[in-house]
């Protein structure tokens, strides 16, 4: 059964999507954040994840002690951040980017990050659990995870939610 761990601040509708996946035969382990921010790092450093298929962030959360203000835009982009901290400790697991708001409100501030991100997409939250099993079944047969967060900034993708 395939490990996903879904980080998000929003408990409501990532309980939904827990479960939608747990449906779809995936095993979700779901971090509420901001409030486990300490068990987040815990888990970074320790390994607990290294079994992990695949992440999924949201990309707007409030403020992590870790980086400043200024770092995550006021939140508007803590996920990626954390993304890019889950990247340098698991290189090879794919990480999906996810949020209900239209990826033009944040294109600009992730660009920055964006080479720092590979084997990492991004997706409206209204996609939802269908899509992430789509996107995990291409990439386990080889097909890649979609449009990489620099092709998406690149060429406009996803500019509506």
């Amino acid at each position: 059964m395939p490990r996903i761990v879904l980080i998000d601040d929003d408990e409501h509708q990532s309980a939904f999507v827990q479960k939608a996946l747990e449906l779809k035969n995936f095993k979700v382990e779901f971090l509420e954040v901001p409030g486990r921010y300490s068990v987040l790092a815990e888990k970074l450093e320790d390994g607990t994840w290294s079994g992990t298929d695949l992440f999924i962030l949201d990309v707007m959360m409030p403020h992590h002690p870790r980086y400043t203000s200024e770092a995550t835009r006021g939140g508007l982009i803590t996920g990626v951040l954390i993304a890019r901290d889950i990247r340098d400790k698991f290189q090879n697991i794919p990480i999906i980017l996810w949020s209900t708001a239209p990826f033009k409100d944040f294109s600009k501030p992730i660009q920055e990050f964006a080479n720092d991100l590979p084997k990492c997409t991004f997706i409206s939250k209204y996609e939802g659990a269908d899509r992430i099993k789509e996107i995990y079944n291409n990439y386990m047969n080889g097909k890649g995870l979609g449009p990489s967060i620099q092709q998406i900034s690149e060429r406009g993708l996803l500019t509506t939610a």
